[in-house]
């Protein structure tokens, strides 16, 4: 079924396929426009060259008045994708800060989900944010899901397990001190 129109504007034979759909009708009947999608596309950028401020107004008016709608269904997806999304943020922040990106699979993310730091163990709901994807900068291996205190005190620290160490020894020492007071 290989319809073929007729363009208004350039008069080129063109498969149906070709021509962009009308607004639906009262009856819900929906038609073709009468100009291809060519010529659509070289009439609106004419448009919007020679009515930048009409253009630049209409697509505010046109964000702001569906923003509800399009923040609501960003929170639904990532609802639905928890651990997709948090691969793809934690990839986007590795590059941009220079590291190696995180090379696990959603799944292996996803079955290490516990809902608490792999660090102090506190429960996400208790947390002020959701818990990080810790995972090595150099290998780019998913480590754990941290609290943000965690997260931060290992980046501080720059996942060094001898800092941590003596960090540890000179808290015990200090904690030691204070008690002989």
């Amino acid at each position: 079924m290989n319809e073929i129109k007729v363009c208004k504007k350039c008069g080129e034979k063109k498969p149906i396929s070709a021509f962009g759909f009308l607004q639906a009708r009262k009856d819900g009947t929906r038609g073709r426009r009468a100009e291809c999608n060519f010529c659509l596309a070289i009439r609106s950028a004419a448009w919007r060259r020679e009515y930048p401020e009409r253009h630049i107004s209409s697509k505010r008016n046109s964000r702001a008045k569906h923003r509800e709608k399009r923040c609501a269904e960003k929170r639904e997806w990532h609802r639905k994708n928890r651990f997709l999304a948090a691969l793809i943020q934690s990839r986007a922040v590795a590059k941009r800060l220079g590291y190696t990106p995180c090379v696990s699979a959603e799944r292996q993310i996803e079955l290490l989900f516990t809902g608490k730091c792999h660090v102090c163990g506190v429960p996400e709901s208790e947390c002020n944010s959701r818990l990080a994807m810790d995972h090595d900068h150099v290998t780019g291996a998913f480590r754990g899901w941290l609290c943000s205190h965690c997260n931060t005190a290992a980046g501080l620290l720059r996942d060094s397990p001898e800092i941590v160490m003596s960090l540890a020894l000179y808290l015990e020492h200090h904690a030691a001190v204070a008690a002989v007071k």
